[in-house]
C-alpha cells in the first residue's frame, strides 16, 4: 500500500509540474518576442518601435518625438512596400528554376533585374531621407547624440554580416 501511495503522489506531482511548464511556455512570453533575439520591431498597435537612443534624445520633447515617429512610420511603410515588390520580382526572376512550366527569356530576365535595381535605389533613397529627417528634427543641444545615432545606424546597415544562425553557447 505504501508503494502504491508513493507512485500515485509522484504521478500527481509530475502531472502538476508538466501543466506548470506548459502554462509557463504558453503564457510566459511576450507577444511577438523572440527568445534570445531582438525585441519586436513594432508595438501591438502596429507603430514602429522607437529606439532607446532616440527616446533619450527626444526626452521631454514630444513634438520632436512625434516628428521622428512620423518619419519612422513613413520609412517603415515605404520599406515594407518595396520589400513586398522585391519579393514578387525575385519570385518571378527565379520562377523558371522552381517550375519547369515557366519559361523566362533573357530579355525578361534583364527587365526583372532592372526593376530589382530600381527598387534597391528607392530603398537607399528612402533610408537617406529618413536619416536626413532625423538630423533635421534633432534638437540643437543634442546634435552630437543624433550624429552618433546616425553613425551607428549606418554602421548596422553597411556592415551587416550574415554568419548564419547564432552559435550555441557551451555549458560551463
Amino acid at each position: 500500500m505504501n508503494a502504491q501511495r508513493f507512485y500515485r503522489n509522484l504521478s500527481i506531482a509530475l502531472f502538476a509540474l508538466n501543466i506548470g511548464v506548459l502554462a509557463f511556455v504558453y503564457f510566459g512570453h511576450k507577444k511577438g518576442a523572440r527568445p534570445g533575439g531582438p525585441p519586436p520591431r513594432t508595438f501591438e498597435d502596429g507603430q514602429p518601435r522607437v529606439p532607446r537612443p532616440i527616446r533619450n534624445i527626444f526626452a521631454g520633447d514630444s513634438i520632436g518625438l512625434a516628428a521622428f515617429q512620423a518619419s519612422l512610420a513613413e520609412h517603415a511603410g515605404g520599406m515594407r512596400q518595396l520589400n513586398s515588390e522585391k519579393s514578387e520580382l525575385l519570385l518571378a526572376y527565379f520562377g523558371d528554376l522552381a517550375d519547369s512550366n515557366v519559361a523566362i527569356d533573357s530579355l525578361e530576365q534583364a527587365d526583372l533585374l532592372e526593376q530589382i535595381e530600381n527598387i534597391e535605389t528607392k530603398r537607399i533613397t528612402i533610408t537617406r531621407k529618413h536619416l536626413t529627417d532625423v538630423i533635421t528634427i534633432c534638437p540643437s543641444n543634442k546634435t552630437e547624440e543624433c550624429t552618433q545615432f546616425v553613425r551607428n545606424a549606418l554602421q548596422n546597415l553597411l556592415v551587416q554580416k550574415n554568419n548564419g544562425p547564432p552559435k550555441r553557447r557551451r555549458r560551463q
